[in-house]
């Protein structure tokens, strides 16, 4: 069996939300999921990851961007109202599914 020793950014590439995800991150998961490897992953990368995830991926602030510029974009005309009203509610869903991917689950 393939041992696979990983390190802190692959616990953010794994546990980010959703659209920060990495790829090759989730295949590797997958691989020992299917024991094809044994994955080792050291107590202090789950430590370390922990921060850039909670700072980095807060959906709250990725919405709050995108809504500033919406608001921005409807006063300068940029925008139709029904372009607005479907990315607010594309924001609403967003926020609604990553407000639960945010928590640490050591598979």
């Amino acid at each position: 069996m393939r041992h696979v020793f990983v390190e802190t950014n692959w616990v953010f590439g794994y546990a980010a939300p959703a659209h920060h995800k990495q790829d090759a991150a989730v295949k590797l998961l997958d691989q020992a999921r299917r024991n094809e490897l044994r994955l080792h992953v050291p107590a202090l990368c789950l430590m370390e990851a922990r921060r850039p995830v909670m700072t980095q991926c807060q959906p709250r602030d990725e919405a709050k961007a995108i809504r500033e510029f919406l608001s921005w974009a409807k006063d300068a005309g940029s925008i139709s109202p029904e372009q607005a009203s479907a990315t607010r509610h594309v924001l609403e869903r967003f926020e609604n599914q990553a407000d639960g991917s945010l928590i640490f689950v050591c598979p």
